[in-house]
């Protein structure tokens, strides 16, 4: 990155930069079924394109936004990392900078407690890490290197509790957690080992409790166990549960692990999903408290979990016959692939939201023509696979894990290269759980509620009416704070009064 990059962006970024002022968006305050149109009317404009830059955004703890902009490709020469803050107005706060080291790839980012973190590795050595600590309340920033000791870890996850940097990873073939502490140079192994990436449910950090909480399953014959393990902040062991669910209503079912609930130790409640002689595909939840207490809901139970048929009478044979032979004692009708969010604190107790999702190899097929009058032609045949995200549920559990209610949110155009949850949610004072996604600059969203829903679809606004988006990429929205989501992404812009232009964008989506 240029000297003084930072000053130029500034520069360049005069003449489009736009940012309108609203009212400060409330979280839906009423029990209307129909949902308003989100609130778009603030939005900032910066010049930068996807092939030179790319652009990370973290919502901060104090409602505010971390920008980490930075060189798509740094190989050689002195190249900058610009990191900026904007308020809730999305009016930068501060703005500073640090060195980008060459032949690295940022591999984490993510915030606690007033610090931001970013996680680098190192291309050209499999066992060396750079660790960037920011102030968000100054912009100050300290860089750390720190040694994996191995070249065999392969990092899937990062927490972070007290300023100490937990991560989940391969190491030496078994998955595992490690601790890096940024004062220490060496990254520590900490004894729990955890068999395979399939049999972790949860790794998170509870703040309430102070401590990385993990949750796995071990085989036992033909059934499994369930193993928690609460760690402190130095990576001591502060206890845990071996839990034996009781058996599956038909044979041959097998169990997810699950995940964990927020809130008290002595409180926790245990939801997942389980299949049917695989751990590939489920058919339905399951829900554990500490009591002992397990009960199943086969998705025939659901009330909404069949309306992604093609329609209300499709849906209901669906369900007749998974409620048939599940009183039979049979297999599953459909087999569902499902990746599921972390348990949310709901008014009723907690929200589970999971999203169908199928996964299929594309092959693009590219052309080049070379050689003396481009004679020859070269063809370079590529593969990769496209993630089609179907339709996203929503349950609703009190704290002993009975289920109070459920919903659903059919997806349309929802395919993408990476995988994820599919869906982006915020939880209302009410208890509605709002659901929504970004596709080619479009915002599809909808207000879940206990007995109702709609779904709706709204474009992404731009400066004027004057002005059309041409071409959209990399896009994605995120929960901000409230019922404020964050909107991003790189847009080129056609103007009928000004000159064309390529811009990174922040949009705030308040739904009021």
């Amino acid at each position: 990155m240029p000297k003084g990059f930072h000053q130029m962006l500034r520069q360049l970024a005069f003449p489009f930069l736009f940012i309108l002022l609203a009212l400060p968006a409330l979280c839906l305050a009423n029990g209307d079924n129909k949902p308003s149109s989100p609130n778009q009317s603030l939005r900032i404009e910066l010049p930068s394109n996807s092939f030179d830059y790319t652009h990370s955004v973290l919502p901060l703890q104090d409602s505010a936004l971390l920008l980490v902009t930075k060189k798509r490709e740094v190989e050689v020469g002195k190249n900058d990392i610009i990191f900026t803050k904007y308020d809730r107005q999305l009016k930068s706060d501060w703005e500073t900078k640090a060195l980008q080291l060459n032949n690295t790839r940022l591999l984490f980012l993510t915030e606690e407690k007033g610090f931001a973190y970013l996680l680098f590795d190192n291309l050209l050595s499999n066992t060396h890490l750079i660790l960037y600590q920011i102030d968000t309340k100054t912009g100050s920033i300290k860089i750390s290197d720190h040694s994996l000791g191995s070249s065999s870890a392969h990092i899937r996850d990062i927490q972070v509790l007290e300023g100490h940097l937990f991560l989940n990873a391969f190491y030496k073939g078994v998955l595992t957690t490690l601790i890096l502490y940024p004062q220490e140079s060496e990254i520590r192994i900490l004894p729990v080992v955890m068999g395979l990436a399939k049999n972790l449910g949860e790794f998170r950090v509870d703040t309430l409790n102070k401590s990385l909480e993990l949750l796995w399953s071990e085989s036992q014959g033909t059934s499994a166990r369930l193993t928690t393990r609460f760690i402190s902040a130095q990576g001591d062991m502060l206890g845990g549960y071996y839990i034996n669910p009781k058996p599956v209503p038909i044979p041959g079912q097998l169990l997810w692990p699950a995940r964990i609930s927020p809130g008290l130790t002595t409180q926790k409640l245990f939801l997942g999903m389980y299949g049917y002689k695989t751990d590939e595909y489920v058919q339905g939840i399951y829900s554990i408290n500490l009591q002992g207490e397990m009960r199943y809901f086969d998705f025939g139970k659901l009330r909404h979990f069949y309306e992604y048929r093609s329609s209300p009478a499709a849906a209901l044979r669906m369900k007749s016959r998974a409620l048939r032979n599940e009183a039979k004692g049979k297999a599953p009708i459909k087999q569902n692939r499902i990746t599921l969010d972390k348990i949310q604190p709901h008014p009723q107790g907690y929200a589970l939201v999971g999203v169908l999702y199928k996964s299929m190899y594309k092959t693009e097929t590219q052309e080049e023509k070379s050689g003396f009058l481009l004679a020859q032609t070269t063809r370079t045949t590529k593969h990769k696979i496209i993630h089609k995200y179907q339709h996203a549920i929503a349950c609703v559990f009190d704290y002993n894990g009975n289920l109070l209610w459920d919903n659903s949110y059919k997806l349309t155009n929802n395919s993408r290269s990476n995988f994820g949850l599919g869906v982006k949610t915020a939880i209302t004072p009410e208890g509605n759980i709002i659901m929504t996604y970004i596709k080619d600059s479009e915002i599809f969203y909808k207000i879940v509620q206990p007995t109702s829903s709609s779904s709706n679809k709204v474009i992404l606004q731009l400066h004027n009416t004057a002005e059309k988006r041409v071409i959209s990429s990399q896009e994605d929205i995120q929960h901000w704070y409230g019922c404020n989501f964050i909107a991003f992404g790189f847009q080129r812009i056609n103007s009928k009064t000004g000159p064309s232009r390529t811009v990174f964008y922040l949009q705030q989506v308040a739904f009021e």
